[in-house]
């Protein structure tokens, strides 16, 4: 399986005046605008997947919304809580465990979840610390359906490399 994990884009800082329940606080103008470049930069490296799961709450679900837009034809986004603000890894695996195990899936989700799945999924042994900024993306390789400590670091990417990409292409 192949594993996309992508940290929802920029939302601005918890506010609960405005937001009493922070699972419902919006991406930013300036998130929206910044991730659908890093969307684009992805989509022409080449990064393909044909599952887009997202966590249900609202940033990372704007988030999903816009990789499938730019993507076109990506397929339909499914919510699970697997990725959302109480997910654990076990819960990760459990839900990737119920998808082809030669499938491409596309992860959208929180910190610091996602970079303690990454480090978890990569290290075979000892501990691993990774940092995965808002619209950052990392790539994971393995033969059949993920566990910890078999996957493979394709790549691991900040938005701020991605977006240079795109103004160099």
């Amino acid at each position: 399986m192949r594993l996309i994990l992508m940290r929802h884009a920029h939302a601005g800082e918890a506010d609960p005046r405005r937001w009493p329940d922070d699972r419902q606080r919006p991406l930013s103008d300036k998130g929206r605008r910044k991730h659908a470049v890093v969307a684009d930069a992805l989509r022409r490296m080449g990064v393909r997947f044909d599952r887009l799961l997202s966590s249900p709450l609202v940033r990372a679900r704007q988030t999903a919304d816009i990789i499938a837009a730019v993507y076109g034809g990506a397929p339909a986004i499914e919510e699970t809580p697997a990725l959302g603000d109480r997910a654990t890894l076990a819960d990760l695996l459990a839900a990737l465990a119920r998808l082809p195990a030669d499938a491409a899936v596309l992860c959208v989700g929180h910190e610091p979840f996602l970079s303690e799945a990454e480090a978890a999924l990569i290290s075979r042994g000892g501990p691993v610390r990774i940092e995965m900024r808002k619209s950052g993306v990392a790539g994971l390789d393995f033969k059949g359906r993920p566990v910890a400590g078999a996957g493979t670091l394709l790549y691991h990417f900040r938005p701020r490399e991605l977006l240079a990409l795109a103004e160099s292409g």
